[in-house]
């Protein structure tokens, strides 16, 4: 009976223990996305991979449960408001000191979000956020004329603000951010190079540890804004769309900072030394998607990621390098200049700076034609060459092959020929592709066989060689992958010797056909 007394009493402790203690809080997000709006609006490409990023670094970095993330990808006003509530419902399930994290990217313009066919005001935004029962609520946004949502009550464009001035006595900061992309007369742009919008990228660089200023480890709301406005501003500014302006709208109150993540407890992380302002792309190895973009300064930086390997990219004048890592988990490694390697990259090319700067090979169709009686030589061939790159000029060797046959009273007289060939181009690198003119010069071996009309085998067999001197002029464009067009001519004289007698004859031969540059 007493071990039951004490059994009770100890139970009636723990609950108070429990009563008594501070309810745990815990971080929640939905991110939306929907590369489509309205008729007329021309689709956006990286909405929906700016979601997927933004969502895989606040659950890596920022303390988000798996299943407190939502990604919403081709939303509709009705997917985020059911999003939004479901997430508030969880939030019910466990009260406490909740953080919630709201992220839209679309189109938009002043008054309301296009999700699709259809339109969320920002008033029935702010309304469906106010439900969610956090202590501090975050709604970034990115899209066009977004700032609209900041200017609900009051603009507040600028580079920063600081979360930390004390605006009440409580230990901890509570109320509503909101951070938009672009000022209400500016468009949010995306950029090819970074495969997302500026801002966005910006933001997601910054929780990986591209924001930390201070070098301790943690992202906060203001070193996040501060950072992401000054890189969108200086990278937009020399579009032809103009520069962007994100801008923020701040109802907190407390002491304290809002942590968003803590790329110093990152399982694996990548190190850039300190030094001149370089920039720096890194993307996943496997599929090229980028994930996060860093700029060094007089601090050194560090980048939290998962392990894995990667690609880290640098470009300047001299062309794009790169370096290839392989993070295991708990690895951290240096970014050094001087391990990387020069690449060729088509979306940093023309068309024909790209194939002046790589080898290529190909293979063609060519007609070829002189002033000798046809029966002597053949008009079709296949060609195959391959283009060795060096400086302004380019080294062209060629193998070719033509088998032709002439039929008349007197018998059939069957040619085989085959040519080795070479042409020194200068090359002219273009918008559309690769033009090249140079001299050429060609060895040719010719065979004959004679069959007279009545008799079954052949009377005469015969082999004989000439040269080949002449121009040769050729343009290539690509295509798709690694595949370019070849066009190409060659006119000049052919000394050959078919039978006992040279012929000293003009040709011309004509071919196209694909190249792989590699």
């Amino acid at each position: 009976m007493r071990r039951r007394s004490i059994a009770a009493a100890l139970l009636v402790v723990v609950a108070l223990l429990v009563a008594a203690a501070p309810a745990r809080g815990g971080r929640f997000a939905v991110l939306a996305a929907n590369n489509r709006g309205w008729a007329g609006e021309a689709p956006l490409r990286f909405a929906h991979e700016d979601a997927r990023r933004l969502a895989a670094t606040l659950g890596e970095l920022g303390d988000f449960p798996r299943r407190n993330l939502r990604v919403v990808t081709g939303a509709t006003p009705r997917d985020v408001e059911v999003a939004v509530r479901a997430m508030a419902a969880r939030m019910r399930l466990r009260p406490g000191r909740h953080l919630f994290f709201f992220f839209f990217s679309g189109h938009a313009d002043e008054s309301a979000l296009h999700a699709g066919r259809h339109a969320l005001a920002y008033t029935r935004l702010k309304a469906l956020l106010s439900e969610v029962p956090a202590e501090v609520r975050i709604g970034v946004l990115d899209s066009c004329k977004s700032g609209a949502l900041t200017r609900l009550k009051g603009p507040q464009p600028g580079p920063s603000f600081d979360v930390r001035v004390s605006q009440g006595s409580s230990g901890r900061v509570v109320g509503d951010v909101f951070i938009s992309s672009a000022a209400v007369t500016e468009n949010a742009q995306e950029s090819t190079r970074l495969r997302g919008s500026f801002f966005t990228s910006f933001v997601n660089s910054g929780l990986r540890g591209a924001a930390d200023g201070d070098r301790d480890g943690r992202v906060t709301l203001a070193e996040l804004y501060a950072f992401a406005y000054r890189m969108t501003v200086g990278r937009t500014s020399a579009t032809r769309a103009g520069a962007q302006h994100p801008a923020h709208r701040i109802d907190l109150r407390g002491r304290g900072e809002v942590v968003l993540t803590h790329p110093g407890r990152a399982r694996c992380c990548l190190l850039f030394d300190a030094g001149g302002r370089r920039r720096y792309l890194i993307l996943r190895a496997a599929d090229e998607a980028m994930v996060a973009e860093v700029t060094t300064s007089k601090r050194p930086g560090r980048i939290g990621v998962a392990a894995g390997r990667y690609r880290v990219r640098r470009s300047d004048p001299a062309g794009v390098f790169e370096q290839r890592l392989e993070l295991l988990a708990g690895e951290c490694k240096r970014v050094k200049d001087g391990r990387m390697r020069k690449i060729l990259l088509p979306s940093t090319l023309s068309k024909g700076a790209l194939l002046d700067e790589t080898w290529s090979a190909g293979a063609a169709y060519v007609a070829a034609v002189t002033s000798v009686e046809r029966s002597t030589l053949p008009v079709h061939h296949v060609s195959l060459s391959l283009r060795v790159p060096l400086g302004r000029l380019a080294l062209r060797p060629q193998l070719q092959l033509g088998r032709g046959s002439y039929s008349a009273e007197m018998g059939e007289i069957e040619t085989d020929a085959l040519a080795l060939s070479s042409s020194l181009t200068f090359d002219i690198p273009t918008r559309l592709g690769l033009f090249a003119l140079g001299p050429h010069v060609g060895y040719t071996l010719t065979r004959q066989i004679v069959t007279y009309a009545g008799a079954d085998d052949p009377a005469a067999r015969g082999w004989s060689s000439g040269l080949q001197l002449g121009v040769a002029a050729m343009f290539s464009t690509p295509l798709f992958w690694r595949l370019a067009l070849a066009l190409e001519a060659r006119f000049g004289y052919a000394l050959l010797g078919l039978g006992h007698d040279l012929d000293y004859q003009p040709f011309i031969e004509l071919g196209v056909g694909p190249r792989l540059w590699f």
